[in-house]
């Protein structure tokens, strides 16, 4: 259909100018709502936004009493 064809192609455009994977300027596509320019820029920024992360914080050692 139409509306496929020209995502494809936006799809396309967003890979050609950032050498990101399909799904990569799939996701980056919606996250800007189909804008090309937004997609390109969000990944070429390097905005992490939308991947999933863990995230810990570090323990800190117990103080002693020792010098």
């Amino acid at each position: 259909t139409e509306p496929e064809k020209l995502l494809q192609e936006k799809i396309n455009q967003v890979m050609q100018f950032t050498s990101v994977t399909s799904d990569d300027a799939m996701v980056a596509l919606h996250d800007c709502d189909n804008d090309v320019n937004a997609a390109i820029d969000l990944l070429l920024e390097g905005d992490d936004q939308g991947k999933w992360q863990e995230s810990t914080k570090k323990k800190k050692k117990p103080v002693t009493g020792k010098v």
